[in-house]
């Protein structure tokens, strides 16, 4: 058979493809999925079914646009004081909390484009799957629980006393993100 001569710049064109697990990214996954321990600690009826299908609205947010939610770019702007969530469906409650934690994570590592946040919420979607058992377990919730206990990262319900000590409003929003960290 004769072969057929190849025009230069044919063929199959490889587009490498990005790696979010690496170090640059881990700052943005540790602080997402602070934000879904945050909110299962606030909703304990939260199940990975849930933590999949908010993944899957932001990401799908961020494909469409192509740009940040508007929520988190006001919160990279102007901090607030307490996480506000409007709507009381787990899928509201876990990305209020994991768009704060992405916005406090923009302003100490500084902010990512859409694409790439997207892909960093497609690395803990693989993750929940990983760990998933179901669409209605906590299988991935008690992982990241026990995975972030283990940094010294938990998060718990305020008591009435420590939100009055605290100054804040009596909400079901009002939590506390333990870091027992030593430096």
């Amino acid at each position: 058979m004769a072969k057929r001569k190849r025009k230069s710049g044919e063929g199959s064109k490889l587009h490498p493809i990005k790696d979010y697990r690496n170090d640059e990214y881990v700052p943005y996954i540790f602080k997402a999925e602070t934000g879904i321990l945050q909110a299962w600690a606030i909703e304990s009826d939260i199940r990975d079914g849930d933590v999949r299908q908010a993944l899957r609205g932001l990401i799908s947010s961020l494909e469409k646009t192509g740009e940040m939610p508007k929520i988190l770019a006001q919160k990279i702007e102007t901090p607030p004081e307490s996480i506000e969530v409007q709507g009381d469906s787990p899928e509201t409650i876990l990305k209020s909390f994991i768009l704060n934690n992405l916005a406090l994570a923009f302003t100490e590592h500084g902010p990512l484009a859409a694409k790439d946040l997207a892909g960093v919420l497609r690395v803990i979607n693989g993750s929940v799957g990983t760990w998933n058992t179901g669409m209605h377990r906590q299988g991935y919730l008690n992982y990241i629980k026990g995975f972030l206990g283990g940094m010294g990262v938990g998060a718990r319900r305020l008591t009435p006393e420590e939100v009055e000590a605290l100054g804040l409003e009596k909400s079901k929003d009002a939590i506390e993100g333990e870091d027992d960290e030593t430096e």
